[in-house]
C-alpha cells in the first residue's frame, strides 16, 4: 500500500520553509521565486521512502473529487493512504485528515 501525501501548494509551502530555514542560518534568506525548490526538496526527500508520493495542491484537477483525482492522475490505488496536511494560521503544517481510498475512479462522461 501506497501513502499520498496532501501538501499546500509549493510557494505557500516554500515561504513557510524559508522562515524556518532563516532562523537556522539568521541573515540567509532565499528569493521569493526559489521558495518553490524547498518545497520540491521536501517531495524529494520524502519520496526517496518507497511508497511514498507528495501532491501539492496546485496539481489537483479542480474539477473532480479528491479521491478521483488522486486515483486517475496520479496512480493512487483502492486501500492506499491519505494523509491531508495543510498550513495553520502560522507557519506550522498540521495533519488535517488521514484516511484511506476505496473502490474505482469515477469516469468520465465521453
Amino acid at each position: 500500500m501506497a501513502t499520498f501525501f496532501l501538501l499546500p501548494s509549493r510557494p505557500a509551502l516554500g515561504e513557510r520553509f524559508e522562515a524556518f530555514f532563516a532562523s537556522l542560518f539568521p541573515g540567509l534568506h532565499w528569493p521569493k521565486q526559489d521558495r518553490s525548490d524547498l518545497a520540491e526538496a521536501l517531495a524529494a526527500a520524502a519520496e526517496a521512502v518507497p511508497g511514498n508520493y507528495v501532491v501539492f495542491r496546485e496539481d489537483l484537477a479542480s474539477e473532480t473529487d479528491l479521491a478521483t483525482c488522486l486515483m486517475r492522475d496520479f496512480g493512487a490505488e483502492a486501500g492506499d493512504a491519505v494523509i491531508e496536511m495543510r498550513l495553520d494560521g502560522g507557519c506550522q503544517l498540521e495533519q488535517s485528515r488521514r484516511w484511506r481510498l476505496s473502490g474505482e475512479p469515477a469516469r468520465r462522461a465521453a
